[in-house]
């Protein structure tokens, strides 16, 4: 029997990417879409697909449930970084076509550089990273993590690396903060620095 499963957001690349990758498995699945927007429903490599309301509107939790019970489906799965939050508000409603942890800890996986010192003050392996405090901070963090590789700047929270790029030097990530700083208005301690 296949996994019945539905995908928010559907029609984005990570939604398009899973269903690609379910269907190379041993087990075979089906798959429901939905989103908010029909031009990028238009997108999705879902078997089926839905026009949802949007997810601050009062009637979203219903419209899913309503999906998964017309469907006969098992499980929905979040696709973008938001949804596990947007899911989460309206638990109670979908609890039992959820897979999901707890709030508290959602909120701890959002912020990647919580995250990776939780996994290794748990002796995880997980790379060394820090905080972006202010600009003059670079250094000091470059100093800390010398080995000779470049290192990875991104935007501590999001997805598709957001603000992501490899640095050599302290001054190529003052630079490439800086410009996510202004162009963006990303604030310098959104950004972390990793091995």
């Amino acid at each position: 029997m296949a996994a019945r499963l539905l995908f928010t957001n559907a029609g984005h690349a990570p939604s398009n990417n899973l269903a690609r990758s379910l269907r190379k498995g041993a087990e075979p699945v089906f798959i429901v879409g939905c989103n908010d927007d029909q031009f990028t429903l238009k997108k999705s490599d879902a078997d089926r697909h839905y026009v949802v309301p949007p997810v601050d509107h009062p009637e979203w939790s219903q419209a899913l449930r309503w999906i998964v019970e017309t469907e006969r489906l098992d499980l929905i799965v979040p696709t973008v970084d938001s949804d596990p939050d947007s899911l989460s508000r309206v638990r109670k409603h979908l609890s039992e076509y959820l897979f999901l942890p707890r709030a508290s800890v959602l909120e701890i996986c959002r912020d990647k550089n919580r995250l990776i010192a939780l996994l290794r003050d748990n002796g995880i392996d997980a790379p060394a990273s820090y905080q972006v405090k202010d600009l003059r901070h670079i250094t000091k963090i470059f100093q800390e993590l010398r080995g000779g590789r470049p290192l990875w700047c991104r935007v501590r929270d999001g997805a598709g690396a957001l603000g992501a790029l490899p640095v050599r030097t302290p001054e190529q990530a003052r630079s490439w903060i800086r410009y996510w700083k202004e162009m963006r208005g990303v604030p310098v301690s959104a950004f972390m620095l990793s091995e």
